[in-house]
């Protein structure tokens, strides 16, 4: 039976403590956790979004990726009115927390077919959504206390089910 990893929140919050937790391996030596925590943020990357003109998915920039700023690869495929694909625009995407909304999203890239403020809006929706992480309890947790943040190696991402 999986257990729960922490508590729900959002797929941000997720990715960005793994991201941290990630560096803070690099910073600490702990090789064998880098990896482990890579693979998490695949996992948890996975839910951003893709299809409907995102047709090449989004990734994460780990080089340039904080626990307080994350910045993500994407391009748009856009299509004209007859549905021919006309061109891809290449965007980066960076991502802060904010105290005054949930969220502060930019968009850099061309804005060809006003498409910045749709990807801002679609990235602060998916970014936003609330995920729990789990865990199989027969997971090889060794060393799980010597690296802030730690996870076990096999995740699972799930929506948080409102109670």
């Amino acid at each position: 039976m999986a257990k729960v990893l922490g508590q729900p929140a959002t797929l941000a919050e997720q990715i960005a403590r793994t991201v941290a937790a990630r560096l803070n391996c690099i910073r600490s030596g702990r090789t064998d956790w880098i990896s482990k925590h890579g693979d998490t943020i695949a996992a948890l990357t996975s839910e951003l979004p893709r299809g409907s003109g995102i047709d090449a998915g989004t990734s994460i920039d780990l080089d340039r990726s904080t626990g307080e700023t994350l910045v993500l690869l994407t391009a748009f495929h856009h299509m004209s009115e007859h549905g021919f694909y006309t061109r891809w625009t290449e965007h980066t995407v960076r991502v802060r927390a904010s105290l005054i909304s949930r969220l502060q999203v930019s968009i850099s890239g061309p804005n060809h077919n006003e498409i910045k403020e749709y990807l801002a809006e679609l990235f602060d929706h998916a970014l936003g959504r609330r995920y729990v992480l789990t865990y199989e309890p027969a997971t090889d947790t060794h060393g799980i206390e010597a690296c802030e943040e730690s996870v076990p190696p096999t995740i699972h991402v799930g929506p948080a089910v409102q109670a």
